[in-house]
C-alpha cells in the first residue's frame, strides 16, 4: 500500500512546477515502464503490482527502489484510468 507521502509526491509530479523542483517526471503503464527499464534514464523508484515485478524482476536492479502494491493504489496515484501495472519515478535528463 502506497503511503500518503509517497501518493502525494506522485500526484505533485503530474504538474510541471513540481516536476522542476524535483527534477524528476513520471512514467505511468506496463509498457512505458519496461522501456524505461531498457534505457539510459535514471530511475528512482517504482511501484507495481505483483505481476509485474515477477515478469520483469530481471530488469529490475537493486538499486532501484521498489514498493509492490494493488491496482487500486496505482489507479488512485496515477493520472491513467486503465493503469493496472506499473509508475516509474525517473530523473530528469
Amino acid at each position: 500500500m502506497l503511503s500518503r507521502r509517497l501518493h502525494k509526491h506522485i500526484k505533485s509530479l503530474q504538474i510541471k512546477k513540481y516536476r522542476l523542483e524535483h527534477q524528476a517526471f513520471l512514467v505511468e503503464g506496463k509498457k512505458n515502464v519496461a522501456e524505461i527499464l531498457n534505457s539510459n534514464i535514471k530511475i528512482e523508484s517504482i511501484f507495481c503490482t505483483q505481476s509485474f515485478f515477477d515478469e520483469f524482476k530481471a530488469q529490475i536492479t537493486s538499486f532501484i527502489e521498489l514498493e509492490v502494491c494493488t491496482e487500486q493504489d496505482l489507479q488512485d496515484a496515477g493520472s491513467l484510468e486503465s493503469n493496472n501495472a506499473a509508475i516509474a519515478i525517473c530523473k530528469l535528463p
